[in-house]
């Protein structure tokens, strides 16, 4: 509720108006999304499924196949708009350049606003 809010606000929207909102939490090997449909103060579940990559997939590789695969998701939901997680804590800095480059692989494709 408080993200579809949020949202509304940032994008002008009236509160009674239908939202698409697709969700990722992006990661190395696995990056987890949802869809939402948020019209008022309902919000309710479209879809939620996980894009992985294999394990021997070089990081190039991985970074492509996710880019492919958000295209297609924005493409199938055409959401209204699109949030990506950031990473907040407990971050190497490794793990916070990898995280980063996911993350880059999901927002390159956007044609919605992002948050």
């Amino acid at each position: 509720r408080r993200l579809q809010s949020r949202c509304a606000l940032r994008h002008g929207a009236l509160p009674h108006d239908l939202m698409r909102i697709l969700g990722l939490d992006p990661g190395s090997l696995h990056t987890g999304y949802g869809v939402v449909r948020a019209e008022g103060t309902r919000v309710g579940a479209l879809a939620v499924g996980r894009i992985n990559c294999q394990r021997t997939m070089s990081q190039p590789a991985r970074l492509a196949h996710l880019s492919r695969e958000a295209r297609e998701l924005v493409q199938r939901w055409q959401p209204d708009v699109v949030v990506v997680e950031t990473p907040f804590r407990g971050v190497n800095a490794r793990s916070l350049i990898v995280l980063a480059e996911a993350r880059g692989a999901l927002v390159q494709q956007r044609q919605r606003p992002l948050h």
